[in-house]
C-alpha cells in the first residue's frame, strides 16, 4: 500500500499540450481479508551489470523495447507501479499464476487481476527472472501507446536507475559506482510495499512532504487535496482557480469529476534542489507526488538498494517552464467534452461536459481518445479557440489561453 503523506509535524518531454492528463501507474491495495502478498521476489540474475536502454518520450511516457521469451516488446518504466504485462503477453507465454489480488489504479478505481511469475525478462542481454507481474486487461494505455506493460519498481529494487533525458537513456546498475554521480545533489528516500521510491520535497520554508516519484505520471507535481487543506495555514502556495471536473485518465479510464485546485508555487525544493515559480494541480487521491516531468530538469538518480536518491540540475538556476490552459479538455461517451474550467468568466459561457465540436476551426467529430491523446497538439500556441455545444443546444466560441 502506498505510504501515506506526512507534513513537517510529449518536442522533448512535450510540454503545454492541449490534452489529457495520463496517469499510467498501478497502487497496490490490499483488503483488511486478503492473504499478505509480496511483490518483491527474483531479479536480476548477476551480480555485476549496467544495462543501458535508449528510450522514446511519448507523451512523457518512458518507453523502452524489453525482450521476453526472445520477442522484443515495448514496456513503459513506471517507478509507481509493480511489474505488469499485458493479457496478449500472458496469452503468449503462459506463465504460471501467482496469485489474485485487488489493484487500484491512481483514482482508486478498482479491480481483481491475476499476478503470475515473470522468469524470461531481458534487458539487453540481463535476465530478469522470478518477478511477480500483474495481468493487466486491455486499455488505453495498451491502445494508444502499444505497449505491453509496465517495467515497475519492484523489478528495480536491488538496482541503481539514472534517468538522463537529454540522452533519453535509462541506466540499470548493480552499483551506484559505476554511475556518474559526482555532481549530484544527494538524499535519502524510502520504499513501500511494493519498492517505488518515496521522497521529501519542500514547498517554501515552512512546509516538508513525503511522496512517491511516479514516472509513470505526465505531470511534474501533484498535490493530494487531502495535503493541501492541512499546508495552507503555512502560506507556501497561493490558490490561483479551482474547477469541478475530469481531465486525466488512469489504468482503468477516465476519473471521476471531483474538485481539484491550481497552485502557484514559488519555490519547490527537489533533492536539494530549489525550482522557481512552478504552476501545479491538486488531485483527489490521498498522497501526492512527483511526476516524470522533473526529468526535465536534470539527471535523476535513484539507488533503491542503499535507499539514496542523486539529482544533477541541467542548469544552474531551474525556472518551471510549463504552461497551463484556461480549459481542459476530457474525453466521456465517445466524446471530446469541457474536462475542467480555470475562469470565472469561461464558466459563465460553457459547462463541464459540454461536447467540444471544434478546436481553431478543425472539426473534433470522430476523434477517438487515442487521436486526443496523442495528435490533439497546441504547443507552439498561446491561446485558441475553441467551440462548444452548450446544454441549451446553442454553439458557443470560446478563446482559451495559457498561463
Amino acid at each position: 500500500m502506498r505510504q501515506m503523506v506526512t507534513t513537517k509535524l510529449i518536442n522533448d518531454m512535450a510540454p503545454n499540450k492541449f490534452l489529457l492528463v495520463l496517469i499510467a501507474s498501478l497502487l497496490f491495495i490490499l483488503s483488511s481479508k486478503a492473504q499478505v502478498f509480496e511483490f518483491n521476489q527474483g531479479g536480476f540474475q548477476e551480480e555485476n551489470y549496467l544495462v543501458e536502454l535508449p528510450y522514446e518520450n511519448i507523451r512523457s511516457k518512458i518507453i523502452v523495447t524489453v525482450e521476453i521469451s526472445g520477442q522484443p516488446k515495448k514496456f513503459i518504466l513506471d517507478t509507481g507501479a509493480p511489474m505488469a504485462i499485458s493479457e496478449r503477453v500472458y496469452q503468449e507465454i503462459n506463465p504460471p499464476i501467482f496469485s489474485k489480488q485487488e489493484i487500484s489504479d491512481i483514482h482508486n478505481k478498482k479491480d481483481s487481476l491475476v499476478i503470475v511469475l515473470l522468469n524470461d525478462l531481458k534487458l539487453n542481454n540481463s535476465l530478469i527472472s522470478g518477478i511477480p507481474a500483474v495481468v493487466i486487461q486491455e486499455s488505453i494505455l495498451k491502445e494508444c501507446f502499444n505497449v505491453d506493460g509496465f517495467i515497475g519498481s519492484n523489478a528495480l529494487r536491488n538496482s541503481v536507475i539514472q534517468f538522463d533525458s537529454k540522452s533519453k537513456i535509462i541506466r540499470i546498475a548493480s552499483d551506484v559506482s559505476k554511475l556518474n554521480i559526482s555532481a549530484a545533489k544527494e538524499t535519502d528516500i524510502v520504499l513501500d510495499r511494493q519498492s517505488s521510491p518515496i521522497l521529501k520535497i519542500k514547498i517554501g520554508e515552512n512546509i516538508s512532504e513525503m511522496l512517491i516519484f511516479d514516472s509513470g505520471a505526465d505531470e511534474f507535481y501533484s498535490m493530494s487535496n487531502e495535503n493541501l487543506k492541512k499546508f495552507k495555514k503555512a502560506k507556501g502556495f497561493e490558490i490561483l482557480a479551482e474547477s469541478d471536473g475530469s481531465n486525466s485518465i488512469g489504468l482503468y479510464g477516465v476519473a471521476d469529476n471531483t474538485r481539484t485546485f491550481r497552485l502557484a508555487i514559488p519555490s519547490l525544493i527537489f533533492n536539494d534542489i530549489g525550482i522557481s515559480d512552478v504552476v501545479a494541480e491538486s488531485h483527489s487521491d490521498d498522497n501526492s507526488r512527483i511526476g516524470a516531468k522533473v526529468l526535465d530538469y536534470g539527471i535523476f538518480t535513484i539507488d533503491f538498494k542503499n535507499k539514496k536518491s542523486y539529482f544533477e540540475p541541467f542548469e544552474q538556476s531551474l525556472k518551471f517552464r510549463e504552461k497551463y490552459w484556461t480549459v481542459n479538455p476530457s474525453f466521456m461517451d465517445g466524446k471530446l467534452v469541457v474536462g475542467k474550467i480555470w475562469t470565472k468568466e469561461i464558466k459563465k459561457m460553457i459547462s463541464i461536459g459540454d461536447p467540444i465540436v471544434s478546436i481553431n476551426g478543425m472539426s473534433t467529430a470522430g476523434m477517438t481518445i487515442c487521436d486526443v491523446l496523442m495528435k490533439l497538439s497546441l504547443d507552439t500556441l498561446m491561446k485558441a479557440t475553441i467551440e462548444v455545444k452548450t446544454k441549451s443546444g446553442q454553439v458557443e466560441t470560446v478563446e482559451i489561453s495559457k498561463y
